[in-house]
């Protein structure tokens, strides 16, 4: 997979939930428990490792993992830390039992408080480990929270104690009509992370098929936000421990939206602890007539790849035409512009211009993140397929006019 679809290598870690088993654990299986705690309602996920067991829980009104290690009759939560005084002495105890798939017990901190709590699933995050198969931009590195992997699907079945964590405080925005197609901002609103879901499509069950993956993304904002919050119960917490660690300022657009394209670029700069913050600009666009990601090959006539490049030959036409145009006058951007053949990624504009955008470089090359340049329409229409020409709504270009 190359730069220009953005990607990040991604294993598939988390199987299938099975409900209603045996109260026999097996290796690696996790029991998700919700009840109250103290009167308020938590999350709880707990597994078993030679007859300790380790997991977290979270108030759900929060959404930040607190870990807990020890045995069902003393698991021990620790104190939140900052870098200038650390404490090594557990928070609280939980003091309990675990019977017919109900977990009760009291937990003694500051005060002591009852909690009740049933199982409500099960899952093997290990048991199915399939390759690296998806063609998916993912915005940024997630904090140190669950651990999730790229591409592993955030849902009911899959990761029941974060998708529970996650769509517990979903808030929808209004309707925004384009033609006749529309969108509507859903916010998580203990982030106030927003990310878009189509609302209005004339094919059937486009929109559907669309928002599963815009929801997976934005899901992974919310939890790479949460994880940087977690940070704070880390035995070394770096000075952004507590906070979302620039998650929540994550900038979403929508630039170009029809009936077959959808393009989405995510971009910012975020920081959980390390040498530098992930600055950031990827964008990715989903194909609203085939469902999934778009397969930029198909938008093209000249699919042979450059022996010198090893890329399809299309980018480098794309390239050189960008390069006829004025360039920026600044010496750092002629600079940019070098990287392009590298770092390489696509979006279109709402008049169907195509931006040329630096994406995925290193953190020495951030100051080059973004649009590049950019192509009008005519610049590039003779190098698409007739299938990109059914794609963009442009008509086929008459023999003998091509430039």
């Amino acid at each position: 997979m190359g730069p220009l679809s953005a990607t990040r290598t991604v294993k598939v870690l988390l199987t299938l939930v099975v409900l209603g088993m045996g109260v026999c654990l097996e290796a690696g299986e996790r029991r998700v428990f919700r009840g109250d705690l103290g009167g308020k309602p938590v999350l709880l996920e707990l597994s078993e490792h030679h007859k300790k067991w380790e997991g977290r829980y979270c108030y759900e009104q929060y959404g930040v993992d607190i870990p807990l290690k020890g045995t069902l009759e003393q698991l021990q939560e620790p104190a939140p830390t900052r870098p200038d005084a650390p404490g090594p002495a557990p928070a609280a105890i939980w003091k309990g039992s675990l019977l017919n798939k109900r977990y009760s017990g009291t937990w003694h901190g500051k005060r002591s408080l009852v909690f009740r709590l049933d199982e409500i699933a099960r899952y093997d995050p290990d048991r199915v480990k399939p390759d690296s198969v998806q063609a998916t931009t993912e915005a940024i590195t997630p904090g140190i929270g669950p651990g999730i992997a790229y591409d592993a699907e955030i849902s009911l079945a899959s990761t029941p104690y974060d998708y529970l964590k996650l769509t517990s405080h979903l808030e929808e925005g209004p309707e925004e009509l384009r033609g006749s197609l529309a969108l509507r901002w859903v916010k998580e609103t203990r982030t106030r992370i927003a990310y878009p879901r189509l609302s209005r499509h004339p094919r059937s069950g486009a929109a559907a098929a669309a928002n599963r993956i815009l929801e997976q993304h934005h899901f992974r904002l919310v939890l790479g936000a949460l994880g940087c919050a977690a940070t704070v119960y880390d035995p070394e917490p770096s000075s952004a421990a507590g906070g979302f660690g620039g998650f929540s300022e994550e900038l979403i657009a929508v630039p170009y939206l029809s009936a077959d394209l959808m393009c989405v670029v995510e971009s910012g700069s975020t920081f959980c602890g390390g040498a530098h913050p992930d600055n950031h600009f990827e964008p990715y666009t989903l194909d609203l007539r085939k469902g999934g990601y778009l397969d930029w090959n198909r938008l093209f006539k000249n699919r042979r790849i450059d022996r010198k490049t090893g890329r399809p030959a299309w980018q480098g036409q794309l390239i050189a035409r960008l390069g006829r145009r004025k360039a920026p006058v600044d010496a750092d951007s002629v600079d940019c512009r070098s990287l392009l053949p590298d770092y390489l990624a696509l979006q279109f504009e709402h008049d169907r211009r195509l931006q040329l955008c630096i994406s995925g470089i290193g953190h020495a090359g951030g100051c080059c993140l973004g649009v590049e340049g950019e192509l009008p329409l005519q610049d590039y229409r003779e190098l698409l397929s007739k299938e990109g020409q059914r794609y963009l709504g442009v008509p086929a270009v008459v023999k003998g006019t091509e430039r």
